[in-house]
């Protein structure tokens, strides 16, 4: 009897574990943009919080049995003193800008899911100007996600999830609050209509806050995937076309030494005492005299004396610039193709 009785605590000390289990693992967490839980772990100077998949309003029992179904701003149980950990003035709110967004585009948000238990996702702004404002409930405006008021998570669905969000088409702010809400829906409950099912009374609740901002008009910004602009881009880009355009002209100055210096040596190629100068002439007509397949026409003068060495000066057109690579190629080609006497 013992035994049993033994066995049968035990059977339920591991019901309990495993149920304790389940539910610590059934969090969430806004990465895109990075939430003010998660900020640190974008590489923003925020304060680390290593449980920043647990803003669930201090938990289903704290939620609905002492705050009666209220929850903080952007997570915190209700019953804290505000300013709460990650509310503006908290140790996490530090207000970082962690996103600049077009007004009235589109963006993208992901979510992150350890464990799934069902419900629904909602997404909420408050425009605002000063970081130190403390944000209220009033403050916050429905947005739209996936075109829908909700996106409704099903059961099979964990990990990242990417949701498109619309901003609205009026708002601009230099410090916007974007609110990420997810309510759960696999507990079992008593529904309006009296009948009891899964997904009906007290449900655990997320939050996520991020700070962002929305303008009028992005400074000679490129679009991203999700209309996200980051501050540094234009930076970025300046110094790349600048390296750019230092690369080009230093090539350009190259060839052109090839060019001047190939030009300012007499060619004097001998084939059967023939002796095939290049002179002013060909120079002047290179451009003119190219073959559909690249080669030069056979139009060179041939003389017994070489005459004055042509000017450094005389330089390939602009509009049809010669590089050194072709003009030794072509007469490589006039050594070959040069008949037997």
């Amino acid at each position: 009897m013992f035994n049993q009785n033994g066995h049968l605590i035990f059977i339920e000390i591991m019901i309990i574990t495993l149920m304790s289990v389940s539910i610590s693992y059934q969090h969430g967490k806004m990465m895109e943009p990075p939430a003010r839980n998660s900020a640190w772990r974008a590489g923003f100077p925020t304060h680390i919080d290593y449980n920043d998949n647990e803003l669930f309003c201090g938990g289903l029992t704290t939620m609905w049995q002492k705050n009666n179904g209220k929850c903080g701003i952007c997570g915190d149980s209700y019953s804290l003193k505000q300013p709460r950990p990650y509310e503006s003035g908290g140790i996490y709110a530090k207000n970082v800008i962690v996103r600049s967004y077009r007004i009235g585009s589109k963006i993208e948000v992901i979510i992150f899911i350890s464990a799934n238990h069902k419900g629904n996702f909602s997404f909420s702004l408050c425009p605002r100007n000063d970081p130190q404002k403390l944000e209220t409930e009033k403050c916050f405006i429905p947005l739209m996600v996936n075109g829908q008021k909700n996106f409704e998570l099903q059961s099979n669905v964990f990990g990242n999830i990417s949701l498109s969000v619309t901003l609205p088409k009026n708002i601009d702010c230099k410090h916007c609050v974007l609110r990420w809400h997810w309510r759960g829906g696999n507990n079992w409950g008593m529904c309006p209509n009296g009948k009891g099912a899964i997904g009906c009374g007290p449900q655990e609740t997320f939050r996520n806050c991020a700070d962002i901002v929305i303008r009028k008009q992005m400074n000679n910004s490129k679009k991203t995937k999700n209309t996200t602009i980051n501050e540094n881009i234009n930076i970025i880009n300046s110094k790349r076309k600048d390296k750019k355009k230092k690369t080009d002209k230093k090539i350009i100055n190259i060839i052109d030494n090839e060019i001047e210096n190939e030009i300012s040596n007499s060619y004097e190629i001998k084939n059967t005492n023939v002796n095939l100068i290049y002179d002013e002439t060909i120079h002047n007509s290179i451009d003119d005299n190219n073959d559909d397949d690249g080669e030069i026409s056979k139009k060179c003068s041939c003389t017994c004396s070489a005459p004055e060495k042509p000017s450094s000066n005389i330089l390939p057109s602009k509009s049809s610039p010669t590089t050194s690579s072709s003009f030794i190629q072509d007469n490589k080609s006039m050594t070959t193709n040069q008949p037997e006497p």
